[in-house]
């Protein structure tokens, strides 16, 4: 009986989480320049995989994920300028959603 509670309490709470859409979670992620690259802040529950990450002439040279509730430091190949950075991530079925951030 207490595991079917328990079972039905995390199912719960796991269905509330994921209420936010992955193409929300993608526009919540808040981004800052670094000297080398961008720090991804996803305070989301999704993970995310960006296949390309664009700032000025600076690039991701591979693919990186980004845990939930997590940040990450993605060190990006040239000279990184700019305000906005373009990105691209892997959808949930292997097809990407692109867009744009301006940078904190």
């Amino acid at each position: 009986m207490i595991c079917n509670l328990l079972f039905v309490l995390v199912l719960s709470f796991s269905i509330a989480l994921l209420s936010l859409s992955p193409y929300d979670a993608y526009q919540s992620v808040q981004w800052l320049k670094t000297a080398k690259g961008v720090v991804v802040d996803n305070q989301t529950p999704y993970f995310i995989t960006y296949q390309s990450v664009k700032l000025g002439n600076a690039y991701l040279p591979n693919s990186e994920m980004v845990a939930p509730f997590s940040s990450k430091t993605l060190i990006l190949k040239g000279k990184v300028s700019g305000s906005r950075v373009n990105w691209e991530a892997i959808n949930d079925f292997g097809g990407t959603e692109k867009g744009e951030a301006v940078l904190r």
